[in-house]
């Protein structure tokens, strides 16, 4: 077998180059998502925050971001120390302590220690008032009511105090926009708005195995189905007589029943008298002698 070696290219002599040489320059976009799909999502964070560097130029580009940082970190750790050992004065017990001991008051800026703002907060909740208002603020009567300081909840949370302290704030928080009722029946209570609560006449007690109403202006309970309520009875009455029948004197406006005996019937109210028919509710006679007012004589229109 004979090896044709004009059939084969021609071959020239290349001198091997370093393994390092023949790499290309670091991009940034070589670490987009390579091999994954066109509609998949690319690493391109890495792009945004490095610029083309090579790969020469990259570690001294990551040497000045360090520093920067390193520089950040020192001026947050001296000004943190400073205010260490800076001294506030607190105008409530007249002490000065370390800023770090402070708590500032929004939106006045007044600063006072924490033991006095827990002190004054936990004997407001104590007395059930709120808001808690600035006490610099409020022994200046000159001060703008558009900016008195007010103790929020997140003061609340970092002067520290106890869970039950904390829920008796957080009512006290919700007492201004609603209003904690109980019912009279079950003593379930529950928060009501207090919007709705000024509109409405009646309440309805918000459990489902009760459903009392009851009316807010007199506290009496509302029967589902009945007559209309009004706080003084006068409706309730009302529907009683037409209920039952009754009549009214029409001297006195007293409900008069008829147990037996004729139409003609007389007044039962003390000092009144007055005769009149129960069928037709017509005043027939006016005395203050009871003997007189019977022998007076009446007979219906028909």
């Amino acid at each position: 077998m004979s090896l044709d070696l004009a059939a084969s290219p021609p071959t020239a002599s290349v001198a091997q180059s370093p393994l390092w040489a023949s790499r290309q320059p670091f991009e940034s976009r070589s670490w987009s998502s390579a091999g994954t799909s066109s509609s998949g999502p690319a690493w391109s964070s890495l792009s945004d925050a490095i610029p083309s560097y090579s790969i020469r130029e990259l570690p001294a580009f990551l040497r000045l971001k360090l520093d920067e940082k390193d520089r950040l970190l020192a001026a947050v750790r001296a000004e943190l120390a400073a205010a260490a050992w800076r001294v506030v004065y607190c105008v409530v017990c007249m002490d000065s302590l370390p800023e770090k001991s402070m708590t500032r008051i929004e939106p006045c800026g007044h600063s006072f220690c924490r033991d006095c703002v827990r002190g004054l907060v936990v004997s407001q909740i104590e007395s059930r008032r709120f808001p808690v208002l600035c006490p610099t603020c409020t022994a200046e009567p000159e001060n703008n009511s558009e900016v008195i300081g007010k103790v929020t909840r997140e003061l609340v949370l970092n002067i520290g105090i106890t869970v039950e302290q904390y829920d008796i704030w957080i009512e006290l928080e919700m007492s201004e926009f609603f209003v904690r009722l109980q019912c009279r029946k079950c003593q379930y209570s529950s928060f009501f708005n207090r919007r709705e609560l000024n509109e409405a006449r009646n309440l309805k007690c918000p459990s489902a195995l009760c459903n009392h109403v009851w009316c807010k202006g007199c506290q009496q309970e509302i029967v589902p189905h009945g007559p209309e309520h009004s706080c003084d009875g006068s409706l309730e009455l009302k529907h009683l007589v037409h209920q039952r029948g009754w009549k009214y004197c029409p001297t006195c406006r007293t409900p008069c029943e008829k147990i037996s005996g004729c139409d003609s019937v007389t007044c039962i109210s003390p000092g009144c008298n007055s005769r009149f028919c129960y069928r037709c509710g017509e005043l027939t006679f006016r005395s203050g002698v009871p003997a007189i007012a019977a022998r007076q004589p009446h007979r219906c229109r028909p």
